[in-house]
């Protein structure tokens, strides 16, 4: 049970509705089940004022006819007086109460049953479709009980849809979690824009360069928990990430013929750095982690006939991008040098956004639809540098570093298609394909600085990179 002072909000409209329905009871019709209510007289069994039903049993006009074997006697003038069989009376369903319909309470997979009393004493068993069953519902033959045949005591969702004519008052249930844990499996495409590392001869073929390297999918999780405001509104936060995303290329020649992007591919001789011309072996690693953070503002409307389900929603998002980007440079044969530069960025993005989302009930227990969040942040974008030369003569090492960062606009808009199953009163199946899109961050690669002039070269932060992600979602939603 949720222990949130939050839900002394959901329980004033309940009280306040209560407390307006109490006079409204003490104007109903009486019945032959009920003694008349003080200051009314009692009205003939077929007679009511204008708007209200009948109190007492119907005219012979409306009679249930005789019906084939199998089918349904009409429903005709209802009794909103009727009781239902798990307060008593309805002898003739055996004291079962609702558990002697069909399903027992409405928890079958194909249907789901309950139960009120007929006018005429006899005990009316109603029944609608569950998750496995056709999307429509009717009543069993005998009395004739409340909610067009449906026993009053029939579940929603997937135990038993209810009422209305296209047995669709599953639907009408609002959408609602408490908790939400999912499983991610997602990639990266495109892991960032074409940068050139090394190519055969002078001025020759690229041999090497980003487009080599490639993002599989990776796995991650989402958590998120949902807190109640008020009616049709909650407060939802959590978290998304863990996906660490890695890819290596490489390229090798046994005549020592690769060149750098250090010296423009062979164009530019470096004395002090040898390594970078003739080498045997050129290797780039790259790896990136994503994590989100989020917290919303949602409201949740149904419409009338409880077919589309929507919401809308503001909040904040605290997004992390960290990558790391390796090139390694192996000369000579016996080894002349080697030249590690490892490229560090952290992007921090943090901001407001709006989003919703549209639901459509296929039929109850079952909704598909999407979801849409979007906004603006600013990012402060860092970049970390960090080279290091090795020669045989550790007196002839080089190390250098450097740093820098900067400020900008960044733009985060996530999306998604989404099937949701009930599968339970409390438990719901999420399976959906997510896709995320981020604009304006730093990205490794793209701040290699390939300058040899190590100790004047300006420290630049380029975050205009661009990442894409989608990949499978699919978890449980819990309500307790």
């Amino acid at each position: 049970m949720k222990r949130s002072p939050a839900w002394l909000f959901a329980l004033a409209p309940v009280a306040g509705l209560l407390l307006a329905a109490a006079p409204v009871a003490a104007q109903m019709a009486p019945s032959p089940y009920y003694p008349a209510a003080a200051g009314y007289p009692v009205q003939p069994a077929y007679y009511a004022p204008y708007g209200m039903m009948p109190g007492g049993p119907p005219p012979a006009m409306y009679a249930p006819q005789e019906m084939l074997a199998g089918y349904n006697a009409p429903v005709v003038v209802h009794d909103p007086s009727v009781m239902p069989a798990a307060f008593g009376g309805c002898q003739s369903c055996g004291g079962g109460g609702c558990n002697a319909c069909v399903g027992g309470a409405g928890r079958g997979l194909l249907q789901g049953g309950g139960c009120a009393c007929g006018m005429d004493g006899s005990c009316d068993c109603g029944y609608g479709a569950g998750p496995l069953g056709p999307p429509w519902g009717m009543g069993t033959p005998g009395g004739i009980g409340m909610n067009n045949g449906q026993g009053i005591m029939t579940k929603h969702g997937p135990q038993g849809c209810t009422g209305s004519a296209e047995g669709c008052a599953g639907c009408c249930t609002p959408r609602w979690w408490d908790f939400q844990a999912e499983f991610m499996y997602m990639t990266r495409e495109e892991v960032s824009r074409r940068v050139n590392f090394a190519s055969q001869g002078v001025g020759g073929p690229i041999v090497l360069d980003t487009d080599d390297l490639d993002f599989d999918e990776e796995p991650g999780f989402r958590l998120m928990g949902s807190l109640l405001l008020g009616p049709g509104t909650n407060l939802e936060g959590g978290y998304f990430g863990t996906f660490h995303w890695d890819s290596t290329a490489q390229a090798v020649s046994a005549n020592n013929d690769l060149f750098s992007a250090i010296s423009q591919f062979g164009l530019i001789n470096i004395p002090n750095l040898p390594e970078v011309n003739n080498s045997n072996l050129q290797k780039i690693d790259y790896s990136s982690e994503l994590h989100n953070w989020e917290l919303n503002v949602r409201r949740r409307w149904v419409s009338p006939n409880c077919r589309f389900h929507t919401s809308a929603l503001v909040g904040a998002r605290y997004m992390v991008l960290d990558e790391d980007f390796n090139y390694f440079i192996s000369a000579g044969n016996p080894v002349i040098g080697t030249t590690n530069t490892r490229i560090s960025t952290f992007n921090d993005l943090v901001g407001f956004q709006l989003g919703g989302d549209m639901l459509v009930c296929l039929f109850p227990g079952v909704k598909l639809g999407g979801n849409l969040k979007a906004g603006v942040y600013g990012n402060r974008a860092e970049n970390k540098t960090n080279i290091a030369v090795m020669r045989p003569d550790p007196a002839l090492n080089q190390f250098f570093n450097e740093f820098g960062d900067d400020s900008d606009a960044a733009f985060v808009g996530e999306g998604g298609f989404e099937t949701i199953f009930e599968v339970s009163e409390r438990t719901t199946l999420r399976i959906g394909y997510q896709l995320l899109y981020v604009n304006g961050v730093a990205l490794a690669p793209e701040n290699f600085n390939p300058d040899f002039r190590l100790a004047v070269r300006p420290v630049n932060v380029n975050h205009n990179g661009d990442v894409f992600y989608h990949g499978l979602q699919t978890g449980l939603e819990y309500t307790w």
